[in-house]
């Protein structure tokens, strides 16, 4: 009969407080230009056989939706130390460019209730249902 072994259990990580965290992406000297979204998820890998399963040690993922300029990004970063202190300075984007013509922005947090209605308005997403679809792993 096949088993499903339990989620290792989560260490406190730097990321999880940008978990459903909603920014307004600032040009600087020019205002707002967009908005990004933060998603911070721990995932595991799961290995084995037919008779036996077992997961790996979780890693922190991070899952960025990006509306700038009126164009809409996803990205998923496995890799997340630099996104992490990117995100910490409220810099925006958070991994390192070569291109040195690229826009570096300014990230400005909202607060809990700007972000729901942000969310809604800018994602067509509903926060608090996403959290709570997430969490039952859906």
């Amino acid at each position: 009969m096949p088993w499903k072994p339990r989620f290792p259990p989560v260490p406190p990580h730097p990321a999880q407080d940008f978990a459903f965290s909603l920014a307004e992406v600032l040009a600087i000297g020019n205002g707002p230009v967009g908005h990004v979204l933060v998603f911070a998820e721990p995932y595991a890998r799961s290995t084995g056989h037919l008779w036996w399963k077992r997961l790996s040690d979780h890693e922190m993922t991070l899952e960025i939706w990006s509306s700038i300029h009126g164009e809409f990004e996803e990205m998923f970063l496995s890799d997340i130390g630099s996104a992490v202190e990117g995100l910490q300075r409220g810099e925006w984007p958070v991994w390192r460019t070569f291109d040195e013509d690229a826009s570096t922005y300014l990230l400005r947090w909202l607060g809990h209730d700007d972000s729901q209605r942000v969310s809604m308005e800018v994602f067509g997403l509903d926060l608090p249902q996403e959290r709570r679809r997430r969490k039952r792993g859906e």
